[in-house]
């Protein structure tokens, strides 16, 4: 083969060579992309399991209160339950967690905590209705977060315990109304 031909076959092929290393890296670059939008995704399951936790152990804090203050035995009764409960729930999470995301960095997860200077100074059936009522709206915010991240949740065991946590959180702010209602008539 002589050099003209030679160089004429070179030359033709440039824009073919050009033209594959664009969309090479252009496919790289979707590919970063698409993998990293994969894995934001992929992480809402552990960040909904670690903030529900921590969402938890705020609840427990809250209802350690009630359980030692509350004068109404029923709301003494599901302080008591809250706190078995969710020590429980936060045990599955992390089994949850660490089953299905043993690699996941977690991050310190600081719940909107409610402002429990409502409760100073204040006893008997005052204390009783509106512990109730910020238990009510500390659950309330629980329902909100779980309820806006379901739709990201992947992972249908841990999509599955987040309704029934909506569910259960929901029963008991039926609960807690009716004490609040009970204690506020008879204060």
């Amino acid at each position: 083969m002589d050099f003209k031909k030679l160089l004429v076959c070179v030359l033709s092929l440039m824009p073919v060579t050009f033209a594959y290393a664009n969309f090479a890296d252009s496919v790289k670059s979707k590919s970063k992309s698409v993998t990293s939008t994969v894995t934001k995704q992929m992480e809402q399951d552990p960040h909904y399991l670690e903030s529900f936790s921590a969402h938890h152990r705020d609840a427990m804090d809250m209802a350690k209160l009630a359980r030692d203050r509350a004068q109404d035995p029923e709301l003494k009764r599901l302080a008591a339950k809250i706190i078995d409960d969710e020590s429980k729930e936060i045990a599955q999470m992390d089994k949850l967690r660490q089953t299905y995301y043993p690699d996941y960095q977690a991050m310190e997860v600081q719940p909107k905590k409610v402002d429990l200077s409502q409760l100073e100074g204040v006893k008997g059936r005052e204390f009783d209705a509106r512990f109730a009522r910020l238990m009510v709206q500390h659950h309330k915010s629980g329902i909100k977060m779980t309820n806006d991240l379901v739709p990201s949740l992947k992972n249908q065991e841990i999509k599955s315990f987040a309704q029934k946590m909506v569910s259960k959180q929901q029963d008991e702010i039926n609960k807690l109304n009716q004490i609040a209602k009970r204690s506020e008539s008879k204060s």
